[in-house]
């Protein structure tokens, strides 16, 4: 559960989660990359890593640099997935604004100013990476999730699983309380509520893909289909969970009156 934790620590205007699981190769210049920007166009924030219990010497990476970048935490954990790492930074950041980003080196750290110039307009932002830089698997998947999407809840942003979105704390947090604990597709159906209750206080922002050489471009079709599987199948547990929960509210009311 997201709580409020800004009681014993000094509270910023933005915190940037990343959460991390075997990112020995590049996490440093990562962290690196968006620690010059950030000094340059924020001041006040923190890095927040959440190590997802890593078995490839993340962990010892993270610590080295923690010692000498000002802005860095670093939380060590088992391993409990993805989107348990995702609640559990969000859980802990001090900010105001949380920007959520993959530490994959994917995203450009320059598409975050757009994001950060129109931060007052909206409640969430997310980023719309472009279709044709992603695998066959994805390009043919996303147009399927997203009209399923719309099917389910009336409306849909055109990426709403994107892992680079930046959001208001305080607004965002009771969507991420109210979700199942055991739910991995956060990102997707947290924006899907928003979208549905907040309408226009929804932005998005075009934002650019790095190729990535090596292995971390690539991923098993077997995995790839999986992860696929689990967003569909949790976007409609989603759904049917809001229902179940608007019609027992429903009976609630009307046994008062």
């Amino acid at each position: 559960m997201i709580k409020n934790t800004s009681v014993t620590l000094e509270a910023k205007t933005l915190t940037v989660v990343m959460p991390c699981f075997n990112e020995s190769d590049g996490i440093e210049a990562t962290l690196r990359e968006w620690t010059e920007i950030l000094d340059r166009e924020v001041l006040d924030y923190e890095l927040l890593v959440i190590n997802d219990g890593s078995t490839d010497g993340t962990g010892r990476i993270l610590d080295r640099l923690r010692r000498e970048l000002r802005s860095l935490r670093v939380i060590h954990q088992l391993n409990t997935g993805y989107g348990n790492a995702v609640r559990r930074g969000c859980e802990l950041a001090r900010g105001k604004y949380i920007l959520q980003v993959d530490p994959n080196g994917r995203y450009e750290s320059s598409d975050f100013l757009a994001m950060w110039k129109q931060r007052t307009d909206y409640h969430l932002i997310l980023g719309v990476r472009d279709p044709a830089m992603g695998g066959l698997l994805e390009q043919a998947f996303t147009p399927v999730m997203t009209r399923l999407a719309y099917y389910l809840f009336g409306s849909a942003p055109k990426d709403p699983n994107v892992p680079f979105r930046l959001f208001r704390k305080d607004i965002a947090s009771p969507y991420f309380n109210r979700l199942p604990q055991e739910f991995e597709c956060v990102n997707l159906c947290v924006a899907l509520e928003m979208k549905r209750d907040h309408g226009s206080a929804v932005g998005e922002c075009p934002i650019q893909l790095r190729r990535l050489s090596g292995g971390k471009e690539r991923c098993s079709l077997l995995s790839q289909l999986d992860q696929g599987m689990s967003l569909l199948t949790e976007l409609v547990r989603l759904r049917f969970t809001l229902a179940k929960t608007k019609t027992s509210r429903l009976h609630s009311a009307t046994s008062l009156s």
